[in-house]
């Protein structure tokens, strides 16, 4: 049994992996965390159309266990393109339809910690879902995802600047998924927009983009 507790969220995490049991705590009533929870795990276990379900109780959530491996947050994006490319192809199967509507789930905090990649090796799920809202702008999630993946190795290694060769990597799929989507708000300035629109709390990732990270950053998305 391995326990995590967040307290700074004010949950924690039971997982049993012999039984497969994933049970998460909150430490206060009325928690959004809970209710954004519940309603995320709801409506993306529909779209997979999978028998498992969420059990819900006063304080708890029984959640869906995922047989398979995480990718480090902090490590360069460099030897994943095939993972990355994963979790874009899974958005667009699970996600309605493009379109300039801003009526899109949002998960929230799409990083390489929230993704589980099965054991068979061609499958992932979207796991933590205490950010989800329900109305957002399409592929927005995959935008934050993509910047995550070069901003996080960059504050792990405690540096200012982000390796060439990450960049390139960035631009090449960013490119490919947002290809003909130009139309889309977020992408003349993603870094402001996911600052402006999304609740970050004070220590968030995206609040420590230093300035030459950001020109870097905007002149690889370009």
């Amino acid at each position: 049994m391995k326990i995590q507790i967040n307290l700074k969220k004010k949950n924690a995490i039971a997982i049993d992996e012999k039984k497969k049991i994933i049970k998460k705590f909150f430490f206060s009533f009325n928690n959004s965390q809970y209710i954004n929870e519940k309603k995320g795990y709801r409506w993306y276990l529909r779209q997979l159309c999978e028998k498992k379900k969420i059990d819900i109780g006063s304080n708890f959530l029984t959640l869906p266990f995922f047989d398979g491996n995480q990718i480090k947050f902090w490590h360069s994006i460099i030897n994943y393109k095939y993972e990355i490319t994963l979790a874009l192809d899974h958005y667009k199967a699970i996600w309605p339809k493009y379109s300039l509507e801003k009526n899109f789930p949002l998960h929230g905090d799409l990083t390489f910690s929230n993704i589980i990649f099965l054991s068979n090796n061609y499958d992932i799920r979207f796991i933590d879902w205490e950010s989800f809202s329900e109305k957002a702008n399409w592929g927005l999630d995959i935008c934050y995802f993509l910047l995550s993946t070069v901003i996080l190795p960059v504050l792990s290694r405690k540096q200012s600047s982000i390796y060439t060769n990450e960049l390139l990597l960035l631009n090449e799929i960013w490119k490919s998924f947002f290809k003909s989507r130009e139309d889309l708000i977020y992408l003349k300035d993603p870094i402001n927009f996911i600052k402006d629109s999304i609740y970050l709390p004070k220590n968030h990732f995206f609040n420590f983009v230093s300035k030459d990270m950001y020109k870097k950053i905007t002149q690889a998305i370009k």
